[in-house]
């Protein structure tokens, strides 16, 4: 049985009745007033009942909706034509002022109200100026996103007065409806019929960088343009479009995607503060100091430090790249950055630590690519342009704080990636053998794809790159060794026709092999590689005497790029740890004691990303068995975990992974649907989105739908031709109407109305508790995983914890809708 639920509105304490003429009723206990037409209290749509989540009057038909069990979106009576207890309205000008900041980077507050006609979107930012800007979208079904930026900018007053003038223009016609308050806006997205707007609803704390803070993403919002959505009670869009609207919904924002308003979180540190200081010399400073705490004039007057390097929106590791682009064509690329708030997925943890009597901080930042992203069998080598799979950028970075004599901050960063293999090679995933064979495409034979790749490191990064290879030497079948072999002789091709500067240096280094001997510390075997690996590279070195920067990555594989790469990383992580330390001057000594108490914190945050990337590739927790070992863990309890785990993999590879595949290539705008296209679903293969083959060639698409014969194993089957419509019918209103997988959005569709309030409560409690470091809990995780309780995991997960199945019985939904309480750990 499905169940819906209708949001009324709530009153916080301090409400006061408006001061004009209203007509008083009771419900339960509860007094509503019905402010007069036109009226102040009627009109006053950005009064503190606003901010506070209090929407305006809803015209009479404006619905609701909730995500219901079944992924339904089920309409919730039309709002009754009152307004709330208003406070007054200082109340806002106090939230939205304060203390002047950088006006650099996306509004941190937004407030969305709607016409029949258009969409209002109000941003100002907190701690900034108190000016508003107010963006325009024309609500339609068009193929096109069309948007105006307003050109100037408004006080609290002017913003109040122009939307009590858009208010009495449309007053016949039910007048400005408050809609949703949101953080942060992501981006744009339409399949068959309108277009939807993605607003973050909550986020969470967990760091900060540079004196900017880090959130990671709690809950998020579905909100449509079309004007016929939300109208009428038996307006319904078609099974496809819902179909697609989950699919959407697979991509869980609410794990594993962080963003920052005034710190470029998807940029190296290096790159920032050599920004910085580039634009702190620009504007008159003097040096490495003014790059981060600004300079001071004459005056005494402080100047705000220079900003972060600006979002490229092109970039590998922003995953709402594609999202922006319409309202970064209809806007101005410029103009969008106000409004937009870019992306980061994969992992972030920060510790503070006392370490040779100082306090430092230690933050590992893990950024997943979206070229060539996917899920483990699913995602193999590379593809046409060069670009790998599971590529992880991963970044440990250390702040030790301000020099008190310098006055500058003393930071240090290492770089370090991970990736497939990359040579095109693939493995047909098969629901009997959990370890595929290893096929091997000799379509390029002079390697110039591979050859690529690493020129596209090497203009990333910089000269030398280290290729850390740990497959294997020998094996009874051959499965790895073909890859190692092949590996070899590309890399050898490559050289020969590289510079000696520019050569590729390839470490084979037989993971399996090392660790299995009686006895052996795989990190004292693999010490010496790592401090050759960090002599050519360096490390990035801020504030002191003599600063460093990072020229050149090592670059770590094994099959999956999961278990063994996860200690090798580690590895090298502590290698470079105890030179950080030394780089800072808080060690005399640039060797770290392995079974120290720094280290094993370090192990645990190595241990937990793994963990976190392992769960968004592969489906499951990486085989931890050296870390547990390392721990003093019960050699049998770590055996039986690792079966478990192998168990769990292998399922969600084999049941699971085309679903969340789709997901991915529909988030990441791999796939666009489009008239005369097959739908999604109906390919056999995505081989061709990856290729640049996903815009305009809709014939190779249609081609692979046709030959579909028999779908893939874990869905039903493609209907054929136009023969089977009235079947594809039913099986696409079938789909639609089909229970959600568990996970998703801590979202709903938001339609308008009194269906925000508890959306707009939820911004509340997190505006009144400050930015504190709680989290929101989250039903489970298909893209990402992270703090919060989870039991599940489908793309990704992590966290670990526990989740009653009560919440899957009964048609109950999988998770908590916008807006409802659920208690979680804090992931600070």
């Amino acid at each position: 049985m499905q169940h819906s639920r209708t949001m009324e509105p709530r009153y916080g304490q301090g409400d006061r009745a408006p001061s004009t003429p209203s007509t008083g009723t009771v419900d339960g206990g509860r007094t509503h007033t019905t402010a007069a037409a036109g009226s102040p209290a009627a009109t006053g749509l950005f009064s503190a009942a606003a901010s506070a989540g209090l929407p305006p009057s809803a015209p009479s038909g404006v619905a609701a909706a909730t995500m219901t069990p079944h992924g339904a979106a089920a309409a919730a009576p039309p709002a009754a034509t009152s307004t709330p207890r208003a406070a007054a309205m200082p109340l806002l000008a106090t939230f939205a002022g304060g203390s002047a900041g950088s006006e650099a980077g996306p509004y941190n507050r937004l407030w969305l109200y709607h016409t029949t006609t258009h969409m209002y979107l109000v941003g100002c930012r907190r701690g900034g100026s108190g000016r508003f800007g107010v963006l325009r979208i024309e609500r339609h079904d068009g193929p096109s996103l069309d948007a105006m930026r307003h050109d100037t900018t408004y006080d609290l007053q002017q913003v109040q007065t122009l939307l009590r003038q858009i208010h009495a223009v449309n007053h016949s016609h039910g007048g400005l409806v408050f809609v949703a308050k949101s953080f942060g806006l992501v981006g744009c997205v339409r399949f068959t019929s309108c277009y939807y707007l993605l607003l973050l609803t909550k986020k969470t704390f967990v760091g900060c960088l540079c004196g900017s803070k880090v959130y990671a993403i709690a809950a998020m919002a579905l909100v449509p343009l079309s004007p016929a959505l939300g109208m009428s009670k038996g307006q319904q869009d078609s099974a496809v479009e819902k179909r697609y609207r989950k699919l959407l919904m697979g991509v869980d924002l609410t794990k594993n995607f962080y963003f920052s308003y005034t710190y470029n979180v998807s940029a190296r540190l290096q790159c920032n503060m050599s920004y910085r200081m580039a634009e702190g010399l620009r504007t008159g400073g003097s040096g490495i100091g003014d790059a981060f705490c600004g300079s001071h004039s004459g005056a005494g007057a402080a100047r705000p430090p220079p900003p972060c390097s600006p979002v490229d929106w092109g970039s590998m590791f922003v995953w709402n790249s594609y999202l922006a682009r319409p309202l970064r064509a209809a806007v101005g690329a410029a103009a969008s950055c106000e409004w937009l708030v870019p992306l980061v997925h994969g992992s972030f943890e920060q510790r503070r630590l006392s370490a040779f009597g100082r306090t430092l901080t230690v933050t590992l930042l893990a950024r997943r690519s979206r070229h060539f992203a996917g899920v483990r069998f699913r995602k193999r080598g590379l593809n046409e342009r060069g670009q790998v799979a599971n590529e992880v950028e991963t970044e440990q970075i250390v702040d030790t704080g301000i020099d008190p004599y310098g006055r500058v901050p003393l930071l240090s960063s290492l770089v370090q990636i991970r990736g497939s293999i990359p040579l095109m090679w693939s493995q047909q995933l098969t629901s009997l053998s959990p370890k595929p064979e290893i096929v091997v495409q000799h379509f390029d034979p002079m390697y110039e794809v591979t050859q690529r790749h690493f020129d596209d490191l090497s203009a990333r990064y910089g000269a030398p790159i280290f290729v850390l290879n740990l497959l294997k030497s020998r094996e009874r079948r051959p499965r790895e060794t073909v890859l190692r072999k092949e590996l070899t002789t590309a890399v050898a091709q490559i050289n020969a026709r590289l510079p000696e500067s520019r050569r590729i240096k390839h470490l084979l280094w037989d993971f399996r092999r090392h660790a299995s001997q009686p006895g052996a510390n795989v990190l004292s075997l693999m010490s010496p590689m790592c401090g050759d690996a960090l002599a050519a590279t360096g490390l990035f070195v801020w504030g002191t005497d003599c600063p460093r920067t990072q020229t050149g990555v090592l670059r770590t594989n094994c099959v999956d790029c999961l278990d063994r790469t996860n200690v090798a990383q580690f590895a090298y992580g502590l290698t470079a740890f105890g030179r950080q330390l030394h780089a800072l001057g808080l060690s005399d000594c640039e060797e770290l004691n392995p079974d120290g108490s720094i280290a094993l914190v370090l192990m645990g945050m190595y241990e937990r990303m793994g963990d976190m990337l392992a769960l968004q590739y592969g489906g499951s927790e990486a085989h931890n068995a050296f870390f547990k070992r390392k721990k003093g863990a019960w050699e049998a309890a770590t055996r039986g975990q690792d079966l478990v785990t192998s168990i769990r993999r292998f399922y969600n590879n084999t049941m699971t992974d085309a679903d969340k595949q789709d997901a991915i290539n529909l988030f990441l705008g791999n796939f666009v649907p489009a008239p005369g296209q097959p739908d999604l679903w109906e390919l056999e293969s995505d081989h061709y989105l990856h290729g640049g083959y996903s815009e305009g060639k809709l014939s190779v698409l249609a081609a692979l739908a046709s030959s579909d014969t028999g779908a893939r194993s874990t869905r039903a089957p493609s209907p054929g031709g136009p023969a089977s419509k009235p079947a594809a019918a039913a099986a696409a209103a079938a789909a639609a109407t089909r229970r959600p997988r568990r996970g998703g959005w801590h979202s709903q569709l938001l339609r308008g109305g009194a269906a925000t309030q508890a959306a707009a409560e939820s911004c509340d409690d997190e505006q009144r508790r400050g930015d504190s470091g709680c989290s929101s809990s989250s039903s489970s995780s298909d893209v990402g995983g992270g703090g919060g309780s989870s039991s599940s995991s489908d793309v990704g997960g992590g966290g670990g914890g526990s989740r009653s199945g009560s919440d899957m019985a009964g048609g109950r939904a999988a998770g908590p809708p916008l807006g409802s309480s659920s208690s979680s750990s804090g992931s600070s």
